[in-house]
């Protein structure tokens, strides 16, 4: 049996608004999943959505004459000592950029691309717009500034993102760090004169690209004049400087200091070519996540990460918020809600089609009351929008099972790390026994001490003393751990902890752990497990190798 309904907002809102909230409540009359004789009840369901905030910049004349004066003399000073090329007409960036923001690889939600403005086209002001499609999406200010680059964010939760190193800066094309700018504040809310953390890159053809508004801290460990190259890894998104929030702010200029906008357009009036190697289409309607909860999102005021209350386990009986996150939305684009029981069949549905002509980020969220009785076990949303469909599975009838918060720990005189999930271990590492020198470094990320749904178990293994080496091994995969215990240079410790282990693709609500190995640097091999990027670029320009993601730990 299933519930079916469809919803029509009321007055229409504006797409530049804080919150748009169209929130109503009715009675939907629905069949509670059960065996075809039990009794009818009614159901009660709520929809709210809308705009969701998105951040701006700007850089004031003087912090722009400032950069540009420190970019004009580290390019000289590169160039008197022989590290900087000569400019190459051949070497033009058109049609060869790449995209600059991206999610780190496995990340489920997979895709950071909602442009929040473009270049503004239009030299008056204030409220005088024009993009590179003869369209609105940029902005100006007042006080005469127009706005010069594309801003970009990983939407939606960038807050969360940015303090989890998941969104990341990479560099569009080959080329040269001429200046680096960090430690500067990084969680600004409103505009303001503050400078920015940012990497530039200068490339053959003279060309010059800023990378702006990074987190603090989070900047590549290639120095001034030391190459990058197309895809490297630049810093993490944030709001240093200028700016409401966290994205990226990616500005570039050609070989005579003239600025550039990348996208080509009737209306682009910088240059008549696209410097991508792929154009973003000016309109991309998608899904960007679809999830559950036990509770509405919480909006909190900037610049403290949104409360997500994100669940997948749920008892019969109760409601369940389930929520899309939508980009490039249009008026005729509805989205529709299904909701499936674990047998397959639709248990209930709901059209919410769009109250704005346009919203750039929007957000919808049904709360659906799930049946007293029968029908525990692996339930699915999804979500159908512009032709394309997402879903996510949720169990009932069951608990989230104890988390445990896995340390990680270095030691200085074997240049070996470990990570530790046991209370009583991390206690005894603390105060240095049995072995003393095993130091926290502070970084850490969330498992499971028991297991549960779709989790894996992660065998500890460290090497036979006499017979093998001296360092742990940790797999997630049965097949390996029962291999390995089969080995007499290894010795098996403990269940150390249980994780989502699809190396692939990270399952919803969860991010990356990626594992390390030093190539057995120092004679003896070590791993190290990692949520963050900068770590892995830091190891890297060490010697180490990424190979790749190893765990999926839970937000």
């Amino acid at each position: 049996m299933r519930l079916s309904t469809c919803r029509k907002t009321g007055s229409a809102t504006s797409a530049g608004a804080g919150i748009a909230l169209v929130a109503f409540f009715a009675v939907l009359a629905a069949t509670l999943y059960a065996p075809a004789h039990a009794a009818s009840l009614p159901l009660a369901g709520a929809i709210r959505g809308g705009a969701v905030p998105l951040p701006r910049d700007e850089i004031t004349p003087a912090e722009r004459a400032r950069i540009q004066s420190a970019l004009d003399t580290n390019v000289e000073s590169l160039r008197r000592v022989g590290r900087l090329p000569a400019i190459s007409a051949k070497a033009g960036l058109v049609s060869q950029m790449q995209w600059p923001l991206f999610l780190v690889p496995g990340h489920p939600e997979k895709n950071a691309r909602t442009i929040t403005n473009y270049v503004d086209h239009d030299a008056a002001y204030p409220d005088q717009l024009q993009d590179y499609a003869c369209g609105t999406r940029t902005y100006d200010q007042a006080n005469g500034y127009n706005h010069k680059g594309t801003d970009i964010t990983a939407f939606p939760f960038a807050w969360r993102k940015m303090d989890n190193d998941e969104a990341i800066v990479i560099a569009v094309a080959p080329g040269i760090v001429v200046m680096k700018e960090d430690g500067q504040f990084d969680r600004s809310c409103q505009l303001n004169d503050n400078p920015w953390n940012a990497v530039y890159v200068r490339h053959a053809d003279g060309s010059v690209a800023w990378y702006g508004h990074l987190k603090a801290g989070s900047l590549t460990s290639k120095g001034l004049g030391e190459w990058v190259l197309t895809g490297e890894f630049l810093g993490v998104m944030g709001s240093s400087g200028d700016s409401t929030g966290p994205h990226l702010h990616l500005e570039l200029y050609d070989s005579n200091g003239l600025l550039i906008d990348p996208f080509a357009g009737s209306c682009n009036n910088f240059n008549g070519e696209s410097w991508w190697a792929q154009q973003r289409p000016y309109n991309e309607p998608a899904i960007d996540l679809v999830m559950t909860g036990d509770a509405p999102i919480d909006f909190t005021p900037c610049p403290t990460p949104e409360a997500e209350h994100r669940s997948s386990y749920f008892q019969p009986g109760q409601n369940v918020f389930l929520t899309a996150f939508l980009t490039d939305q249009q008026r005729a684009d509805a989205s529709v809600f299904n909701v499936h029981a674990p047998d397959g069949t639709l248990f209930a549905s709901t059209t919410i089609p769009s109250d704005a002509d346009y919203y750039v980020a929007s957000f919808w969220e049904w709360s659906v009351a799930l049946p007293m009785t029968g029908a525990t076990g692996a339930w699915r949303f999804e979500v159908v929008f512009h032709g394309q469909t997402q879903s996510v599975t949720f169990q009932v009838g069951s608990s989230e099972p104890p988390r445990a918060e896995i340390a990680e720990y270095y030691a200085a005189s074997l240049d070996h790390y470990f990570m530790s999930g046991f209370a009583a271990e991390e206690a005894a590492l603390d105060a240095g026994t049995p072995i003393p020198g095993w130091t926290r470094t502070g970084r850490s990320f969330p498992a499971y001490s028991e297991t549960g749904a779709g989790l894996s178990t992660v065998c500890r293994f460290f090497g036979t003393p006499g017979l093998g080496v001296n360092s742990h091994f940790y797999t997630a995969f049965d097949f390996e751990c029962a291999a390995v215990k089969q080995l007499a240079g290894w010795t098996f410790e403990a269940n150390a902890f249980y994780i989502a282990a699809n190396v692939a693709q990270c399952p919803a609500s969860t991010r990356p752990v990626f594992r390390l190995y030093n190539d057995g640097m120092g004679g003896e091999p070590n791993h190290r497990y990692t949520t963050s990027w900068p770590v892995i670029n830091a190891m890297q320009l060490r010697g180490w190798v990424l190979e790749g993601v190893a765990f999926c730990a839970p937000l």
